[in-house]
């Protein structure tokens, strides 16, 4: 039978448009962190409809849509400002317990992903097995029904808020490094894990550490056979070959950013020009019509089960790349503006004059052993490149001179109102000599 696919569209867009809280809409168009609270609330309203998991076969509770509705779908979602669906679950674990796991296994831990009850990290990367996870270290020995496992995982997303993991463990040592690794689910709840945060530029809570000491898990929480994780693990990332959620919100980011120049345009009204950014803008915007294009005949491919060449690894290339360019326009956009959120709360550095050598008067007092002068230089590209100054808590970013309030929380955004200009910058009085002079063309 036939499926009409501008009935569906239009059928979601009606759904979307009315079930989908407006405070959960907003974070999302306002580009904010979605937390575990938004991801639950909208996964348990599209449970509700039927629509939880759509890349699941039916019998598994899922959709049974095919490639091209689940297309429609994310691009319906990321028009409508509705949260993506989490991958971990989803799209990652609950693919490999319906291909590999015990009818047991599927009945205990499917329903709960579908409903949101269960909220999945991924422990695959440890500190010396990145790119290539074959050679993972950590250990699983079995004692009795249960495995027992020691090690560490790291760049752990989510884990200090999920309630499962699934992870990848050494049980065997075999020539092979790929053989001996079987793949666990593991309660976050068990005794022997501890979970460390790992803080980034963006200020927000993503990545962990994850540390298991002789963790005791039962034996029927690994998924296939013991000793063929890897296969399990090669499964799970297949799936991600074909990326219809990263040309859909990759729209989404372009229009965020879009509106995010617009809005900085308008405040700096004849003090800065736009029309460099408006013009990589408009390259980036046909640069997601371009990946559209790809996605929807990389889609036809399948659909007709044509080979679907490089066309997977070219789409998520070509995201990858737009998102970056699409970053960096809004940090050019607004970056003097926002750069406080990556300097540190007392004692961030400032640059000072080009070609002086004065210690900034924000600094906190040098210790006897330090130098007493900061060491930034100026570059001959017309930006700060300070080099690490043993008198200041942190090294500064590209040209920013403002300090933050030490008592602002950390998860304020300040505006110009709360934050003070350095004193040893162009904020000084102009007759001060160590404000910086300026040429008549500059």
């Amino acid at each position: 039978m036939s499926i009409d696919y501008a009935g569906f569209r239009r059928e979601l867009e009606s759904f979307v448009r009315s079930a989908c809280p407006p405070e959960i809409r907003a974070v999302v168009a306002a580009g904010q962190k979605i937390t575990k609270r938004e991801y639950q609330a909208w996964q348990q309203i599209l449970n509700a409809q039927g629509w939880g998991a759509p890349s699941w076969p039916r019998e598994a509770g899922g959709t049974g849509w095919d490639i091209r509705q689940r297309l429609i779908f994310e691009e319906v979602m990321a028009e409508n400002d509705c949260p993506p669906l989490y991958h971990h679950g989803l799209g990652h674990i609950g693919p490999v317990i319906i291909r590999f796991g015990t009818p047991e296994q599927k009945a205990r831990f499917l329903p709960r992903i579908l409903d949101g009850s269960d909220w999945w990290c991924q422990g695959y990367s440890e500190p010396g097995s990145g790119s290539d996870l074959a050679s993972l270290s950590t250990s699983a020995r079995l004692d009795g029904d249960e495995w027992v496992v020691n090690g560490q995982k790291i760049w752990t997303s989510h884990a200090h808020e999920a309630s499962m993991i699934y992870m990848l463990v050494r049980t065997s040592k075999e020539a092979k490094k790929q053989e001996g690794i079987s793949l666990l689910l593991v309660p976050m709840d068990t005794p022997g894990i501890t979970v460390r945060p790992i803080k980034t530029i963006d200020g927000w809570h993503h990545l962990n550490e994850v540390f298991f000491d002789e963790v005791r898990v039962r034996a029927d929480n690994l998924v296939g056979e013991v000793g063929k994780g890897w296969t399990c693990a090669k499964f799970l990332l297949e799936r991600e070959r074909l990326p219809p959620a990263n040309v859909a919100r990759l729209e989404l980011m372009r229009r965020q950013v879009t509106q995010l120049v617009e809005e900085a345009s308008r405040a700096t009204a004849g003090l800065r020009d736009f029309s460099g950014l408006h013009h990589k803008l408009l390259l980036c915007e046909a640069d997601v019509k371009g990946a559209r294009v790809m996605m929807a005949q990389a889609t036809d491919d399948l659909i007709h089960q044509r080979p679907l060449g490089v066309q997977p690894s070219v789409i998520k290339m070509t995201c990858a790349d737009v998102a970056q360019r699409l970053t960096t326009i809004a940090l050019d956009a607004v970056g003097p503006d926002a750069a406080h959120r990556f300097l540190a709360e007392v004692g961030t550095t400032c640059p000072t004059p080009p070609g002086s050598r004065t210690t900034c008067s924000r600094a906190p007092a040098p210790s006897p052993a330090a130098p007493p002068k900061c060491s930034a230089t100026w570059s001959p590209t017309n930006s700060w490149e300070p080099e690490p100054c043993p008198h200041l808590s942190r090294r500064s970013f590209p040209a920013c001179c403002w300090t933050r309030r030490a008592a602002m929380p950390k998860t304020t955004s300040p505006s110009r109102s709360t934050v003070t200009p350095c004193a040893n910058w162009a904020g000084r009085p102009p007759s001060c000599p160590r404000r910086p002079v300026v040429s008549a063309a500059a």
